[in-house]
């Protein structure tokens, strides 16, 4: 669930535009980590979140728009509410446990300062740039009318990224501090149209929110930047957007159920501003404040599922997605003083992610399930990769229980632990275009890394 490599051209004219020639590369990185966030899967590779309750946590999310078997259906497929046992309330927390360890591969930079010659640049590994990150989830559902109109709303969290380097690490002029978060808020309505065929759908009411900061080299310094020369650009902004989801569940026999979910692609227009800071000498004039504005397309998301009871106690599943990532075609930074769109090419790719699972009822409280699944990154270039979403190929390997306390109050658990394909960054950022001071950095690295889940959700039955 990425990189952004602006290039500025236009020729210094007013302070304002030489402010922006200073902080652009982080205006951009503003932009792209909002619009990673959502495939993101963090990390679907990238920024999506897929964690949406325990119970679909503890199965790999196979089977999740076919299973319809607890509240997080309104997510995944909200036509599966039709086959929930009645009204209810469910509360999830899920903690992610993420990690990334990054080498140094010859990072450089070259500037005016170094005579044009390309420096090392000097800095620590960054540490772990992740935190432990929750991710809350709210569902209502009820049937109404009988059993055949059902209403849902979700409160979710369905992209997101938060990391933050050492300000002294090699890798700062790409990226420092990343703080993406978007809320979808989702009314959703279900319809069982016969005893085999439901179909539903749901708006996705979204706030995103974004900051994101960079150090910015000084490119008069003898021999090089340093991380005490450094300026800092911080880049802020936020919106709200609607979306919408449709699916259908089929049951052709009763033992067997398919789901199709398709959940539209969301567009933001993040609104808010940058400000660039630190800079001395010559450069003190580029410090200061800018109005700014981007678009934030995020994925289509198409989920096809199959639930088939094998014994009236094991249950089998299995899930197919695919993320629409060839749509987000550039970065596109306008400026409320009508200066020049600043625009940049991406490469990503669409990706997929294939699950399998299992689910054995024990007895009449406790169920347990487990499962595997593989996601694919959208971002396969190392040119256009980015320290700010180090992705790579995912394995999900999980594990989960149930246990019903009575008939009106349930727990679900879940584990997961995944294993994330090592990468490579090369990418190259450029500052000060056209103003004499021209200066590129070129970021070279490897990374490794992974993360674990824990899930937990009550569950209250009316």
């Amino acid at each position: 669930m990425h990189s952004l490599d602006i290039i500025l051209r236009n020729p210094v004219g007013s302070r304002l535009q030489f402010l922006r020639r200073c902080g652009m590369v982080g205006v951009g990185g503003v932009v792209w980590a909002t619009t990673t966030f959502f495939t993101v899967n963090a990390q679907a590779a990238g920024l999506y979140f897929q964690e949406q309750g325990a119970v679909g946590i503890g199965r790999a999310n196979a089977g999740s728009a076919a299973a319809a078997d607890d509240e997080s259906t309104i997510f995944f497929n909200p036509a599966g509410m039709t086959n929930l046992d009645g009204a209810s309330l469910a509360l999830s927390t899920t903690f992610l446990m993420p990690r990334a360890d990054f080498s140094n591969e010859g990072s450089t930079a070259t500037t005016p300062g170094n005579s044009g010659a390309p420096a090392p640049i000097s800095g620590g590994d960054g540490g772990n740039p992740f935190g432990v990150t929750t991710i809350p989830n709210l569902y209502v559902v009820s049937p109404v009318a009988g059993r055949d109109l059902w209403l849902g709303f979700s409160v979710t969290a369905p992209f997101g990224m938060k990391l933050e380097y050492d300000d002294d690490w090699f890798g700062r002029y790409e990226s420092t501090y990343t703080d993406l978060q978007v809320i979808d808020f989702g009314p959703s309505v279900a319809y069982r149209v016969s005893d085999s065929l439901s179909i539903g759908g749901g708006l996705d009411i979204q706030y995103a929110n974004a900051t994101l900061e960079n150090r910015i080299p000084d490119p008069m310094n003898p021999g090089g930047p340093t991380a005490a020369t450094d300026g800092n650009f911080r880049a802020k902004g936020d919106s709200f957007a609607l979306g919408f989801n449709v699916g259908l569940t089929f049951t052709p026999v009763p033992s067997t159920r398919f789901g199709v979910h398709y959940r539209h692609g969301t567009s933001h227009e993040l609104e808010g501003d940058t400000t660039t800071s630190g800079l001395t000498g010559p450069l003190a004039g580029a410090n200061g404040r800018s109005d700014m504005k981007a678009d934030l397309d995020l994925p289509a998301v198409i989920g096809v599922g199959v639930a088939h009871e094998l014994t009236s106690r094991l249950t089998l599943l299995g899930q197919f997605n695919y993320f629409t990532w060839s749509e987000y075609e550039e970065v596109r930074i306008r400026y409320d003083d009508g200066s020049p769109d600043v625009v940049r090419e991406q490469n990503y790719d669409d990706s997929i992610s294939v699950a399998v699972g299992a689910e054995f009822d024990l007895d009449q409280r406790w169920t347990l399930r487990g499962g595997f699944q593989y996601e694919e990154t959208p971002t396969t270039d190392p040119s256009f990769r980015s320290t700010r979403v180090p992705d790579g190929d995912r394995y999900y390997v999980t594990a989960g229980a149930s246990y019903a306390f009575s008939d009106n109050f349930s727990v679900d658990f879940a584990y997961a632990h995944v294993f994330v394909k090592d990468g490579r960054i090369d990418r190259t950022d450029t500052y000060f275009d056209g103003t004499g001071l021209d200066t590129s950095v070129t970021t070279s690295a490897t990374y490794e890394g992974g993360f674990d889940v824990v899930a937990v959700k009550g569950v209250w039955s009316f």
